[in-house]
């Protein structure tokens, strides 16, 4: 099922597209403060109870020093860090100023190319980033210096980074060299890397709507409490895998994560974000793509072997087998580029933020209607 309904909320201000959206911590389906960054070379925070823009964050006090703002996290409700180029600095939003000027840098060195993707630690003591180099590293926040070096790095460009919510020593990271890794930072090593060229499996619904001729590139991922990822391929579809298994003998164990699932039938065009919704229970998966669409992946009954009913959590309906409802999509004018998902008000629907430029054949209008820069808010099935 396709909807095309009209965004819930358009929140208009930046004058090229947003590249990056960060929703704050303890946002509630009341009240939610949402952070944008946008190649215009600022980064703004939006009350989504009004729509309105609250502080608007600059790199310098002209626009002449501006660099792009290619990412955005927070680091507790009351700072926001943005990534300026390869620079990330932090914006303390109880100043006065409704317009803020960068005063301080997080890291005591640059990342070596351009950011792009943030990431910080649910104590807030680490910031991860993924840049431009196929590099990707880890800050301790505290003494803003790398807390430990890793000795090898992506091929291409790193493009998301992700710290695991349970495994406090682990992130993950995809890239254009088509792989998604595992890290373990304290080691500074990487520790298991996945070719999602070596995916031959899948699941679809229906006729494959993945365009197969595109590179499979990793362009975002997404963990789950619960052990389940997921990574946005180039061509498409999703990478998906079960909760890890502990491997190897007594003494010696190891957590790893089995091969991978290509599951597609919800997209044409690459995946460029996956989130899973803060829900009690089964993870449910969220992804949007460049074709416009924002898709829904719900947890299904399957058969067991054995004839009776089993919960698979992490199969979405989209993904499943046949005789499966297909999945559920929202159209959007945009090519999207990136995603920020609102706290559910219940376990039927998500309000969904995106970002990214107008699809092509969509005109920008200087009126009422959509502009490259507006960020807009789709509620969801799930």
């Amino acid at each position: 099922m396709t909807s095309s309904c009209p965004p819930k909320l358009v929140l208009r201000g930046h004058t090229s597209p947003v590249a990056a959206l960060a929703l704050a911590p303890q946002s509630t389906p009341e009240h939610s403060i949402l952070a944008s960054a946008s190649t215009d070379g600022t980064a703004r925070i939006w009350d989504l109870a009004t729509g309105k823009c609250t502080r608007g964050l600059r790199n310098g006090p002209s626009s002449a020093e501006d660099a792009g703002a290619g990412a955005v996290a927070w680091l507790s409700p009351d700072t926001v860090l943005v990534a300026f180029g390869a620079t990330v600095r932090a914006f303390d939003l109880r100043a006065p100023n409704f317009v803020l000027n960068a005063s301080e840098t997080v890291c005591a060195e640059d990342a070596e190319d351009d950011i792009n993707c943030l990431a910080v630690s649910e104590r807030g003591m680490y910031m991860a980033t993924a840049d431009d180099s196929g590099a990707v590293g880890v800050t301790d926040l505290r003494t803003k210096r790398p807390f430990k070096r890793f000795r090898t790095r992506h091929e291409n460009l790193a493009t998301s980074v992700a710290f695991h919510p349970t495994k406090l020593n682990e992130i993950w990271s995809t890239s254009m060299d088509c792989t998604i890794r595992r890290w373990d930072f304290s080691r500074g090593a990487c520790v298991q890397t996945f070719d999602a060229n070596a995916l031959t499996n899948f699941e679809t619904t229906t006729t494959s709507a993945a365009q197969t001729i595109n590179p499979r590139f990793a362009n975002s991922v997404a963990l789950h409490s619960t052990g389940f990822a997921a990574a946005g391929l180039g061509d498409g579809s999703i990478a998906t895998w079960l909760a890890p298994e502990r491997v190897g003998r007594r003494g010696r164990a190891r957590i790893e994560y089995g091969e991978m699932d290509r599951r597609e039938g919800a997209h044409g065009w690459a995946v460029t974000a996956v989130a899973f919704p803060a829900l009690p229970g089964p993870a449910r998966l969220l992804s949007a793509s460049l074709d416009g669409a924002i898709a829904s992946w719900g947890p299904q009954q399957e058969s067991s072997s054995g004839g009776g009913a089993t919960t698979n959590p992490y199969v979405a309906s989209a993904l499943a087998s046949s005789g499966f409802r297909p999945p559920y999509r929202v159209s959007t004018v945009r090519k999207i580029d990136c995603m920020a998902v609102l706290p559910p008000t219940s376990d039927e629907s998500v309000v969904v933020a995106v970002g990214g430029p107008l699809r092509d054949g969509v005109v920008e209008s200087q009126a009422a209607g959509p502009r490259h820069g507006d960020i807009e808010a789709h509620v969801v099935q799930i």
